[in-house]
């Protein structure tokens, strides 16, 4: 008697079967990764909203909104000044954290050197976050006594152009050392000007090297290898391009690879662009191809490519009309 056959795969077919398989597959993960990108940039939007909600709560009680950076009772070695972030951690359900770290009661080099401020100063805080960021949870790079601080991947917006601490008239944005910015100083209107926006972790230049950028830190200033570093962990310029993917860096690496004009600018790990929250409260993405001029090095330039700064020293352009708060001009977006 002969046993019934049983019907089972070729070899072929199964070759086939295997073969749709990884086409599926190849066509799926393409999609599975952009919905989850999508996931994280709207995460990210969500916490840029809440910074964004903090800072007209503070600007409610305050008067103002908080200074970009400030010494303790208003002296003290401006390397170590409490940043903008940290002030407003207690209208984000951090008071407690900020509480624990000594918020504003000393100096911050000497509160990293407590071990029981330390441990505040380290506490990783959510909101200050974006989830498409590669940075680690304390930011390795600028350390106060050798010890890091939280990491942040979001930076006040401070000027158009190069630094100018206590704020240009036309060309200066929200965040200033020492002097908070009120609403009715926002001339252009808190819709046309922007606040808040991104600094990534990271960037890849011409040559593909990877460059840090360095994010920024949620308490404050730390000492700095020139004298802009210090302040461009808390706030960002707009003489660099948001986002520096693709440009010549040759020559302005500092150490361990780290970029001097990375660490001063707005980046996002987003493709496409960086998002900004408005002085309205609003959030918005800003794309890398804003109205603009950058030379190939990332830097500011006027019409005609010549980025002397005396010769380009006016808002020009749509990019730096967004960042400055009191240019005058109309946006026209």
């Amino acid at each position: 008697m002969h046993s019934p056959k049983r019907s089972a795969f070729t070899l072929v077919e199964l070759l086939v079967v295997i073969a749709i398989i990884g086409v599926l597959v190849g066509l799926l993960l393409p999609a599975v990764q952009s919905a989850r990108e999508a996931a994280r940039r709207m995460s990210c939007g969500n916490n840029l909203k809440q910074i964004g909600i903090a800072l007209h709560n503070y600007h409610d009680t305050m008067g103002s909104f908080p200074p970009g950076w400030i010494l303790p009772n208003g002296s003290g070695d401006a390397r170590y000044a409490w940043g903008w972030s940290a002030s407003i951690l207690g209208f984000m359900e951090q008071k407690n954290v900020q509480d624990a770290a000594s918020y504003g009661d000393t100096n911050i080099h000497t509160a990293a050197n407590i071990p029981a401020l330390l441990v505040a100063l380290q506490t990783p805080i959510s909101s200050f976050r974006c989830p498409s960021d590669v940075a680690p949870a304390t930011n390795n790079w600028l350390a106060i006594r050798s010890q890091r601080m939280s990491t942040s991947s979001y930076v006040g917006t401070h000027n158009s152009d190069y630094w100018d601490k206590d704020g240009d008239p036309t060309q200066g944005g929200i965040f200033i050392e020492n002097r908070g910015t009120r609403m009715a100083d926002i001339q252009d209107g808190t819709s046309n000007t922007v606040m808040v926006g991104e600094r990534g972790w990271q960037f890849r230049d011409a040559s593909g090297n990877v460059l840090i950028s360095g994010s920024a830190h949620v308490w404050g200033n730390v000492p700095g290898h020139a004298s802009d570093w210090r302040w461009g962990y808390q706030v960002a310029l707009g003489v660099y391009k948001s986002n520096l993917h693709g440009t010549d860096q040759t020559g302005k690496i500092y150490v361990n690879e780290v970029s001097m004009r990375g660490a001063n600018a707005f980046s996002s790990m987003h493709p496409g662009g960086t998002q900004f929250c408005r002085a309205d409260g609003s959030v918005s993405l800003i794309t890398e191809t804003i109205e603009s001029y950058f030379n190939d090095q990332g830097v500011q330039t006027d019409a005609s490519g010549n980025r002397d700064r005396a010769a380009r020293a006016r808002v020009d352009t749509l990019w730096e009309r967004l960042i400055a708060k009191s240019d005058g001009q109309p946006l026209n977006e």
